[in-house]
């Protein structure tokens, strides 16, 4: 899977080309120019999680090109710019990924059902994992899916689960306070050693270590082949 960026001169867009310094070909993950673009990742938190989609984007290696863009508001709050962008782009696939912080999924998956419908979306579950779940939705006559994968591994003693869960398991570190603390203690070198060490990866491991993300990457590629 490619990704192009909706604003060139983003964060977004930085921190994916910095994966360059941990060895990745970055002219084949992101790409400048797109003449269509029909679905779009909606980053709820920032980084390291657009780094970690480009990560494994490109271990997955997949033909499709996919927007992906991460907005001023967090979490569950860039639910509402879907309607934006439903107006303004002929975006129909939205792939929103978020942390679980100190909810349970459950809980999470509740507050964003009843946000959908506040906005006047209507709501029809697809398809229900651990921390993943596919929408089929509406609002008028206009349809389009809506995936929300929930960051965040039970396995690791954390306050809040993050996506730095994912990166503190495949590290073996004892988490200090919370994994995004843990993370953010290790200096740009050890970030980037993870990125180099991640690249690779087959895709057993990758699955493992990120299991609901490389399914909502999957589901999202599944439909954009049979669109």
């Amino acid at each position: 899977m490619r990704l192009h960026p909706l604003d060139q001169g983003s964060s977004t867009a930085i921190n994916l080309s910095r994966l360059k310094n941990s060895g990745y070909n970055t002219s084949e993950l992101i790409v400048s120019w797109a003449e269509r673009i029909d679905s779009l990742i909606i980053i709820g938190n920032g980084t390291p999680d657009d780094q970690i989609i480009g990560v494994l984007s490109f271990n997955l290696n997949g033909g499709e090109t996919v927007g992906i863009v991460k907005p001023q508001v967090t979490g569950l709050s860039v639910i509402d710019l879907i309607k934006t962008y439903l107006a303004q782009t002929k975006i129909e696939k939205y792939l929103i990924l978020v942390d679980q912080e100190r909810l349970t999924s459950d809980e999470l998956f509740r507050n964003a059902e009843k946000r959908m419908s506040e906005l006047g979306i209507r709501p029809s579950i697809e398809e229900e994992k651990d921390r993943v779940r596919a929408y089929d939705c509406s609002i008028g006559s206009k349809k389009f899916k809506v995936f929300i994968v929930v960051n965040g591994l039970d396995e690791v003693s954390t306050d809040g689960h993050t996506v730095e869960d994912h990166l503190i398991k495949f590290l073996e570190l004892e988490v200090r306070g919370t994994s995004k603390e843990t993370w953010n203690s290790l200096s740009s070198k050890e970030k980037e050693d993870t990125f180099r060490k991640l690249n690779g990866m087959n895709e057993d491991s990758i699955r493992q270590l990120f299991p609901q993300q490389v399914h909502g990457l999957k589901f999202l590629e599944k439909t954009l082949q049979r669109s």
